[in-house]
């Protein structure tokens, strides 16, 4: 019944076990898409259920909204072989 939370519990497995940083990165993000079960306005949903999460107020979840795309861009462009540059700093 819950199939999406036992996928989100196993990307959380593999990214909190990966060493290589650019693979922990896709396996946050797929652990995040796997939260929201449905397949269409992933972007959508994850920006704005992260930002009322971990935004503090208004104004800074306006500024997670406006990053997020960003942030989201980058796994995406991993897999499909662009260079990325990730920092730990990204994880913060």
């Amino acid at each position: 019944k819950y199939k999406y939370v036992s996928r989100a519990i196993e990307w959380f497995d593999r990214y909190f076990n990966e060493v290589n940083i650019e693979h922990r990165f896709i396996f946050l993000m797929l652990l995040m898409e796997a939260l929201c079960s449905e397949n269409y306005e992933t972007l959508y949903k994850l920006e704005n259920r992260i930002s009322l999460i971990i935004g503090e107020n208004d104004e800074n979840r306006l500024f997670v909204l406006r990053d997020f795309h960003k942030l989201y861009d980058g796994p995406r462009k991993i897999i499909h072989g662009h260079d990325v540059e990730i920092s730990i700093n990204d994880f913060h």
